[in-house]
């Protein structure tokens, strides 16, 4: 269950810290109470109680959660156990130690994003770092693109390249850049050595980056790779980004 990660993300989100949260949570369950019982409205503060009928005591006692209320008959008692009960769920947590405890939560936070992903280091991906040839041969001799012909014209067949560089960009950002990270709802990107937040805009520019970049080295790889980029139309251009982006997306968030 992902609770816990929850109440973590709600309280760096508010700046609240769980004392806070508590002692509201307290206030929060007796005026929920108080709210079922129009004839409880006139009781304003501690001090009215003793002018209140023994019913609406009663029913103070119970509203403020004081168990076994129902077997005290002392109307005195009941207010005794009602001003206790008062003092204690009123009494505000120590503000001096709030901003430490908010710092603590934060850091804690701060030093989780800042972690790199399992996987390995990352590297800015605008950065001069140029592909590991290697990793293209690797993909490129599972998924080599194919280039027909069709009416005496060479076509490519525009699936292939599909797959070829959907395989091609998620290996590349696992074994290479390793430059985005998804965590808890947000994205990031690595940028001036830390991690900061960042659209999934970015994620496309990613993907159009290394499109353009992989023409410029196809030709060390396979003849046909380089041919490719010269046969697709912008359409099918387009679809092969899109695609790529969407695995690349699913990469991302399967890497912690």
């Amino acid at each position: 269950m992902d609770i816990t990660d929850r109440l973590n993300t709600f309280l760096d989100e508010t700046g609240l810290s769980l004392q806070m949260l508590e002692y509201a949570s307290e206030l929060l369950v007796v005026h929920k109470e108080l709210q079922k019982h129009a004839e409880l409205y006139n009781v304003t503060s501690p001090a009215d109680l003793p002018d209140q009928t023994a019913i609406t005591i009663r029913k103070l006692a119970q509203a403020f959660g004081i168990r076994n209320s129902h077997a005290v008959y002392s109307k005195e008692q009941l207010i005794d156990m009602i001003n206790t009960k008062y003092a204690a769920i009123t009494k505000e947590p120590d503000t001096e130690e709030v901003p430490m405890q908010i710092e603590s939560a934060t850091t804690e936070l701060e030093r989780k994003i800042q972690k790199p992903l399992k996987i390995g280091p990352p590297i800015e991906y605008d950065s001069e770092e140029y592909f590991e040839l290697s990793i293209i041969r690797d993909v490129y001799s599972d998924y080599p693109v194919e280039i027909v012909q069709k009416n005496k014209t060479l076509v490519l067949k525009n699936s292939t390249m599909d797959a070829f560089f959907q395989h091609f960009i998620t290996d590349l950002f696992r074994k290479q850049f390793r430059c985005f990270k998804y965590f808890r709802n947000e994205w990031y990107k690595f940028s001036g050595n830390e991690w900061v937040t960042m659209f999934t805009s970015e994620i496309d520019g990613f993907v159009l980056w290394v499109y353009n970049r992989l023409e410029s080295v196809a030709r060390q790889i396979d003849r046909d790779l380089t041919s490719a980029y010269g046969l697709i139309d912008i359409t099918n251009r387009n679809l092969v980004l899109k695609h790529a982006t969407l695995e690349l997306k699913k990469a991302i968030k399967s890497c912690k």
